[in-house]
């Protein structure tokens, strides 16, 4: 190099007019490092991506091939996509299970009975028998009384006649003769209630069933006043041997030759057979 050459070396080094082209060169590299990470989280955030013109991801470094892309592909492709907003399809029961369940018997209807049929009584009777259900039924609507309220009437007086020995149509019959179902009737000889049984003849016999000193009126209890009377008209049976004699001495009637109290009380008990039998 010739001195003069190396004097205008020497002046551009001393002037900083080298360094001009070195900062230009900076500056653009700063700007393409600066456009590449804007870029970069743009493609990140995700709906950018499909937007980038080829010239921008040109600039992006590519991934290295690591040899798991086929791998990977195969993996997003068997993974079902669930929409994030769409509701999960109801898990239905196996097969059978349902038709195990589909199988299961279903429990019969209950038949609705009468009011009063499925009322325990204390004696022991859960309902009457179909002969008394209906004997109730004709009693309610010849007398007008509602047939809820004759039923613990009708479970008393079951049971006990047929524990001594008499038909139960016969007890219907005598009530129906005594009182026409009316269990506050009172005789002016002082008989009383349903079968007009008179208190000061059968004392003991109130006072052992309520176990207390019986006040006047115990008898207008329609299934107390049942429950003497019938006991009344066994004993009498079983003393006379016959059932129209029975009926004479419960009546106080023994010396009537004509036997007129038992021929209506067995005339009106054949009637309430009958009733007691009829089928529908």
């Amino acid at each position: 190099m010739t001195e003069d050459r190396r004097y205008d070396k020497e002046v551009e080094i001393a002037t900083g007019r080298t360094a001009v082209p070195g900062r230009v060169a900076a500056t653009v590299l700063l700007a393409l490092a600066c456009c590449t990470g804007l870029l970069g989280l743009f493609v990140v955030s995700g709906p950018g991506e499909a937007a980038m013109a080829p010239a921008a991801t040109a600039l992006l470094p590519l991934p290295e091939d690591d040899g798991d892309d086929d791998i990977d592909a195969a993996a997003e492709v068997s993974q079902p996509v669930v929409s994030e907003t769409a509701a999960p399809a109801p898990v239905s029961a196996p097969a059978e299970k349902r038709v195990a369940s589909s199988s299961v018997p279903r429990e019969p209807a209950k038949v609705a009975k009468a009011p009063g049929d499925s009322v325990q009584a204390h004696l022991g009777i859960q309902a009457l028998s179909p002969e008394m259900r209906r004997v109730r039924d004709h009693v309610a609507r010849r007398y007008r009384v509602a047939s809820a309220a004759l039923t613990p009437l009708f479970l008393t007086l079951e049971q006990e006649a047929r524990r001594r020995g008499l038909d139960p149509t016969l007890v219907v019959a005598v009530i129906a003769i005594e009182s026409e179902f009316n269990p506050f009737a009172e005789s002016p000889d002082g008989a009383q209630g349903l079968m007009q049984v008179v208190p000061k003849w059968h004392v003991q016999r109130i006072h052992a069933r309520l176990k207390r000193k019986a006040p006047e009126d115990a008898l207008f209890d329609p299934q107390l006043n049942v429950s003497v009377g019938i006991e009344v008209l066994a004993e009498a049976k079983q003393r006379y041997g016959s059932t129209e004699k029975a009926l004479q001495a419960f009546a106080g009637a023994l010396d009537d030759p004509e036997q007129r109290y038992a021929r209506r009380v067995l005339a009106m008990k054949r009637s309430l057979e009958q009733i007691a039998r009829r089928q529908g």
